[in-house]
Parts: C-alpha cells; sequence; structure tokens
C-alpha cells in the first residue's frame, strides 16, 4: 500500500520536457560511451559500464512505471521526486547501491541538459506548471528556491509556493516583487514567468483602500493594479468612476454626510427585515414571521376557511413579492428606531406611521416615486372592510402596543379596545387614508429611472444586438483556462446567461426557474404546468426551451400559447459553449444537491441550495455586466463603454428595440418577447417619434429615387 501511495505522489504531477525516455537512453548510451572512450580508449570494461548505466535507467522506469514512448518529467527532474523515485530500487544492496550512482552521476545530469536543451514556449501552461518545469529545471527543489529567494532579502512562505506550483493559489499583483525575484533566480524574464495567468478578476483581491468592508471587495476588483502607487487625486478619481459606474448609486462612496437620521443615501443598507437569521439583514421576529405566514396562507391556500372571504388568490411570483414589500415596510421603520420585537404589519393601522414611511423613501429616493405606492397597494387590499386579511383578523389586535416616538397610548388604545366595531372602524379609517396617500402620490411622482439609460451606448446604435454582443467577446477573452475550474465555470455561467437571454428574449423568472433534463425523459406538458416552469432539453440533436403558458408572468395574454417550444440555433458555438458549461455544473454545485436548474449559483458550505433566489440571479448577472460589461478606462477591461449596470429583464428592452429599428414595426418584437405590441411599444422598445419619421422618409427617399 506505502508503494501504492509513493508512486502516486511519484507520478501525480508531470511536467512535459517533449523530451522521450527512449531518446534519453539513445543519449545516456552514447554520451556514457564517448565519456568511457575519452577517457580510457580501447578498454573492454567500457561496454560493461555503458550497460550498467542504460539497466539503471531501465530499472527507474519499471520503478515509476513508465515506457520508453512516456515523456521525461518530475519523477526524474525534480530533485525531491527522483529521491523518492530511486528509494524504491529493489536487488541485492550492491546492486541498488551502483544503479542510485549511476543515475545520479549520469542519468540525471543528461536529462536536465537535453531538457532544457528542447524547452519550448509551452502555449498551455499554467502558471503553476510553468514555475514547477523552471524550477524542475534549475535544479532547485522547492525548498530550495523559497531559501534562495529569503536569502535575497524577499521573505517568502515555502507553503505558498507549494500552493502556487499545485495551482491551488495563483499569485495577485501585489506579490509581483517577489515574482521578479524567482525570475531571476530562475534565469527568466519576469514577462514569461507571469504570462500564463489569467486575465480574469481576483476576487481575493483586496485593496488598502478607506471604505467600508462591506463594498471594500466590491470596489478592489474594479481598480487598476497600481492602484497603490497612484496619487490621492488619482486614487480619487477611480474611486469616483467606479461609484458612478460601476456601483448602485454615487453615494455609496463619496458621501458627503448629507443624510438624515435613520435615512441611508445608499443601496446597500439592508434595512429590509430577513426571514433568515444568517443574513446582514435584520431578523423578523417570530411573531412577524407569523404574521406573514397567515397572510400568505390567506391569500395563496386554495380554499378558504368558511366564514372567510377575500377577491383575488395570489400566485407563487405574487406572492413573494407581496412578502417583500411587507418586509421592506415594517424594516424601514425599523431603521427609524423602532424595535425589532415590536414588528407587526399592523403598523399600517396608524396613518401617522404610512407618513413616516412615505417622508423616509422620499429622503431615500430624493423624489416622489410609484415605487412608494408598492405596500400601500398591499396594504390597501388586506384592509378592505369585506375581503382583507386584516379586517376579518382582530385576533391581530393582540400586537399592537405604544411605541415611543412612534404610536401614542392613545392612538393604540383606540385600536385595540374591546367595544364592538373598534377593530373595523380603526381598518377603515386607515384604509381611507392610504388611499387618498396613493393618489398624492400616484399625481405628483416623477419617474424613478429610465429603464433604457442603462443601455444607450448599445441602443443608440442601429443594431443594438450586435452591439451588446460584445459583451460575448470579453466573456470568452477573459475566460480563464481549466485548472481554474471554479472561475471557468463562473465565466461559462456568465456567458450563457447573456447568449441565452438574447435567444429567448424570456423574463429573468423564467431563466431562473428554468429546468434542464439531461440523459433521461422530458417532462410531460401536464407536469410542467403544474411546476409553472420551462424545461430545456436536448431533443434529437437540437436543445430546445419547452415551456407552458402557465410560467408566463403574462399568462392570460393572447400572445401566449398553451405549449410554446423555443428552439435554441447551433449559431457561433451556442452548442460547444453550452456544453462546456453543462460539464462544470458540478464544480458550482461543490458537493450540494443539483436542484435541476439549468442556472446554478455557485455553492458554498454555508449554501442551503445551489438554486438561484430572485435577487440572487439579478446579482449574478449584474455582476457580469460590470465585470466583463462596461468598459472600465483604468484596467482596459469591458466591452462597452458608458453602459451603466443592469439586470437580465434589460435584455428584453436591447431585443425589441433591435426589432423595431430592423423591421420598422412592433409585429416582430412582440413575436419574439412572447407580448402583445401596445407593450412592447409602452415598456420595451426604444424607438422614439423622430427615429421613426426618420425612417420612414428613407424608405420614401429610396422610393423615389428609384424612379
Amino acid at each position: 500500500m506505502k508503494d501504492e501511495q509513493t508512486q502516486g505522489a511519484v507520478t501525480h504531477r508531470r511536467t512535459d520536457t517533449r523530451l522521450t525516455y527512449g531518446d534519453l537512453l539513445s543519449e545516456v548510451r552514447a554520451q556514457r560511451e564517448r565519456d568511457l572512450e575519452a577517457g580510457h580508449p580501447g578498454r573492454k570494461t567500457n561496454v560493461n559500464a555503458v550497460l550498467n548505466t542504460t539497466r539503471s535507467l531501465t530499472a527507474f522506469l519499471e520503478v515509476v512505471g513508465l515506457k520508453e514512448a512516456d515523456p521525461v518529467g518530475s519523477e526524474l527532474l525534480d530533485p525531491d521526486l527522483f529521491e523518492k523515485s530511486v528509494d524504491r530500487l529493489e536487488g541485492a544492496p550492491d546492486t541498488v547501491r551502483r544503479r542510485r550512482s549511476e543515475l545520479t552521476k549520469h542519468v540525471r545530469p543528461t536529462a536536465v541538459s537535453l531538457a532544457r536543451a528542447r524547452d519550448g514556449e509551452f502555449k498551455n501552461e499554467t502558471f503553476g506548471e510553468r514555475l514547477d518545469r523552471l524550477r524542475v529545471k534549475s535544479g532547485l527543489s522547492k525548498y530550495a528556491l523559497s531559501k534562495a529567494i529569503t536569502s535575497a532579502g524577499k521573505n517568502i512562505d515555502n507553503k505558498l509556493i507549494e500552493n502556487w506550483i499545485s495551482d491551488k493559489k495563483i499569485p495577485d499583483p501585489k506579490m509581483n516583487e517577489r515574482l521578479e525575484k524567482i525570475a531571476s533566480v530562475l534565469g527568466v524574464d519576469f514577462s514569461y514567468l507571469i504570462e500564463p495567468l489569467p486575465l480574469y478578476r481576483s476576487k481575493t483581491l483586496s485593496k488598502k483602500i478607506d471604505l467600508p468592508k462591506s463594498i471594500r471587495r466590491r470596489v478592489s476588483q474594479h481598480l487598476p493594479k497600481d492602484f497603490e502607487t497612484r496619487s490621492n487625486l488619482e486614487k480619487e478619481e477611480i474611486l469616483q468612476w467606479v461609484s458612478d459606474n460601476i456601483l448602485s448609486t454615487p453615494k455609496e462612496i463619496l458621501d458627503d454626510g448629507d443624510v438624515k437620521p435613520g435615512i441611508t443615501g445608499t443601496d446597500l443598507a439592508f434595512y429590509v427585515f430577513s426571514r433568515d437569521v444568517d443574513t446582514r439583514s435584520p431578523t423578523s421576529s417570530d411573531e412577524f414571521i407569523l404574521e406573514l405566514n397567515e397572510v400568505q396562507n390567506f391569500k395563496t391556500v386554495k380554499l378558504l376557511p368558511y366564514g372567510k372571504l377575500r377577491n383575488t388568490a395570489w400566485n407563487p411570483v405574487s406572492a413573494e413579492r407581496a412578502d417583500y414589500h411587507l418586509r421592506a415596510f415594517v424594516g424601514s421603520i425599523h431603521s427609524m428606531g423602532m424595535p425589532g420585537e415590536r414588528a407587526t404589519i399592523c403598523l399600517c393601522l396608524f396613518p401617522k406611521i404610512i407618513d413616516m414611511f412615505i417622508d423616509w423613501k422620499v429622503a431615500r429616493r430624493k423624489g416622489y416615486t410609484l415605487n412608494i405606492n408598492d405596500p400601500l397597494l398591499i396594504f390597501e387590499s388586506l384592509l378592505h372592510p369585506k375581503t382583507g386579511f386584516i379586517s376579518q383578523s382582530p385576533h391581530l389586535r393582540n400586537r399592537v402596543r405604544p411605541i415611543p416616538g412612534f404610536i401614542s397610548y392613545d392612538e393604540a388604545s383606540r385600536v385595540i379596545s374591546d367595544e364592538e366595531g373598534a377593530w373595523e372602524e380603526a381598518c377603515q379609517r386607515a384604509r381611507a387614508h392610504i388611499i387618498a396617500r396613493i393618489k398624492e402620490v400616484k399625481r405628483v411622482a416623477e419617474k424613478g429611472r429610465d429603464p433604457f439609460e442603462a443601455l444607450l451606448p448599445a441602443l443608440n446604435f442601429e443594431n443594438p444586438v450586435q452591439v451588446y454582443s460584445r459583451i460575448i467577446d470579453e466573456v470568452r477573452r477573459r475566460t480563464p483556462g481549466c485548472r481554474y475550474a471554479k472561475s471557468r465555470a463562473e465565466a461559462m455561467r456568465s456567458l450563457m446567461m447573456i447568449r441565452i437571454g438574447l435567444l429567448t428574449g424570456l423574463r429573468s423568472k423564467n431563466l431562473r426557474e428554468l429546468l434542464f433534463t439531461q440523459g433521461k425523459q422530458q417532462r410531460s406538458w401536464k407536469e410542467l404546468k403544474r411546476l409553472k416552469r420551462g424545461e430545456l432539453s436536448l431533443h434529437g440533436d437540437t436543445f430546445n426551451i419547452r415551456i407552458p403558458r402557465e410560467a408566463f408572468k403574462n399568462s392570460t395574454s393572447r400572445a401566449v400559447e398553451d405549449e410554446n417550444t423555443i428552439v435554441i440555433p447551433d449559431h457561433d458555438q451556442m452548442y460547444h459553449e453550452m456544453e462546456e458549461y453543462l460539464s462544470q455544473r458540478a464544480v458550482l454545485l461543490a458537493g450540494h444537491d443539483d436542484p435541476g436548474t439549468f442556472f446554478i449559483k455557485t455553492a458554498s458550505p454555508r449554501s442551503s441550495s445551489a438554486e438561484y433566489t430572485r435577487a440572487g440571479y439579478y446579482e449574478a448577472f449584474r455582476s457580469t455586466i460590470t465585470t466583463y460589461g462596461i468598459f472600465n478606462p483604468y484596467t482596459g477591461q469591458g466591452a462597452i463603454e458608458g453602459l451603466r449596470p443592469h439586470g437580465p429583464h434589460s435584455v428584453r428592452h436591447i431585443l425589441a428595440t433591435t426589432m423595431v429599428k430592423l423591421t420598422g414595426g412592433f409585429s416582430e418584437a412582440a413575436a419574439l418577447l412572447m407580448d402583445t405590441e401596445e407593450m412592447v411599444r409602452d415598456n420595451y422598445a426604444r424607438f422614439l417619434p423622430g427615429e421613426r419619421h426618420a425612417r420612414a422618409q428613407g424608405i420614401l427617399l429610396h422610393s423615389l429615387g428609384g424612379k
């Protein structure tokens, strides 16, 4: 058993020198004959001496389990592995001693000399393979290499060199000075040594910048390698660019301090109450979670208990969205100072709390926007006198308590009073106030954001898809080699997010929930309808997506068929890259159960599931855009100058605008997005009246010219 383990250790890693053992045997024989003839011309024992040398090499090959056709590798060239190999030589003590001597004095020096002479470009090497090959050629052990650098005044851990050689880690730019010394010791150019290092963002890179720890890593990956050596003025300029073009809001880094107490100016403030304990957001109390579950059950259960009424039921998407808005509403009040244990949906019964929430949103967004009304509309339905959950749940009065600064004793007493009709009156009063506020907000609300603004550098061209596809080329260019399996898998996932989004035009939800079947029976339409999901599968030699009407957001629209099949064309290496991603899924799963979805997140030991959440898929796509899509003038990386961060839904804007510009109408764009022409015209396509007029004028001029 020990011998097997040793053999595995010896032959586990090979350094290809493009020199076979057959070549080496011939060269050793010829070299030994020349040396013996030069020292002792015509001696009869010269033949026996040559045979001793060649037999020693043959015995060595038997020990390491190699043949003459195999390339000479680390088992002979590496001093450490060579010693392990010769220790396994068998036979009489004198024979073993003689063979060890022949191998050490004659065979290995000849092999090292030939390896150096035959050294090529080795273009497909990883950094670890190149470092190991150069170290072996220099005749240095790993410890000797570490010691040589340390003696030169550049201290480096021997374990770090081991990790580099095994490709467990790669050096970051902070190690460049030490790498230069390593190149000097090995006798090669610094640029040649670091050439195999992959061109992709280093997630472990963290520059010395005075920023909160929560965003330091996000910022670091967008900074140039020489950031720390630049002047303070240049650093400030770079940080300002990253803030304006990469992060959510400019206030995220360079906050001028003009923020009201209890109000944050950043999108990175985790104010939304969480159902999860293991999160940076404030965790909901058990009582509040119970209330949310009651609301979910009331609005999603197929049959209500006798005596209860509701107007409509929520589908899973609506239920998830409403749950988020309720947690966000209560979380915003908590961020103003309300104790977390007092969290309850009954806060909506107090007009003062409603107005505090509106003021908080206005201060945070710097104006009135329609998203202020999102939780208010939910509360309005829950307070309906006949069909509302809250109005039909007087037991919730037990959750109402006075809260200093938020709910006075008198206000709480009016709601929790035992008098007949007190609860119904409180619900009606609150609902009337909320309806009034919804109308007022709608009247004064400004457009919070232009959905086309982030995409203008692509949309302004005649063919936006062609411009947007530059991101695909950028991902391909920066995808690391197979040795960096995890990073390569993440890059291939980013590539698939962009490519499948552009080919199908599906919404984020449909892509996130897209099932995948490989090597087994496809799901039936009946099962897909029950799951309300689409499925990607290989049908013959063609990949296609089968997606039922029930899976679409606009499932009641006439633009959606009962059973929809989208064929994925094998265009521009699509199938090859898709299969490459599928082969890397196991790396992303990292031992977790496969959720069965095509897109999976990078699972960690803390992950409960490898399936994407709505926010998780959005962030993964957004990260793809900030990493590969946005051109960074300070690093020279990125595909499109002026592009801004955006989510997967924006791909539909790219497709709709392209189709409208190319065809001049909205019908083809509507067919591609599986939506109505009215929806495309009002929400998706950026085809301004002036552009339409110019196109019509061009057609007219072309017609006149033809005559």
